[in-house]
């Protein structure tokens, strides 16, 4: 049987996973568009720190869905 505990580790587990994935696609993303970038346009901090902002809400959003399990 399986508690609260396990579930809610093997979800953020998995959603860091996803979450780094995410962050490495931005970084990915952020050095092919750079040449492309205008004076004061957004640069790579920018879509990295988006992305990082997304990773961490989403194991904000599964850790609130495996304790309301």
């Amino acid at each position: 049987m399986r508690t609260w505990h396990t579930t809610s580790l093997r979800t953020l587990a998995l959603t860091a996973v996803f979450g780094m994935a995410q962050v490495g696609a931005a970084l990915l993303l952020a050095q092919r568009f750079e040449p492309y970038r205008t004076v004061g346009g957004p640069g790579r901090a920018l879509l990295v720190g988006l992305a990082l902002l997304l990773a961490v809400a989403e194991m904000l959003v599964a850790v609130g869905g495996a304790r309301a399990d």
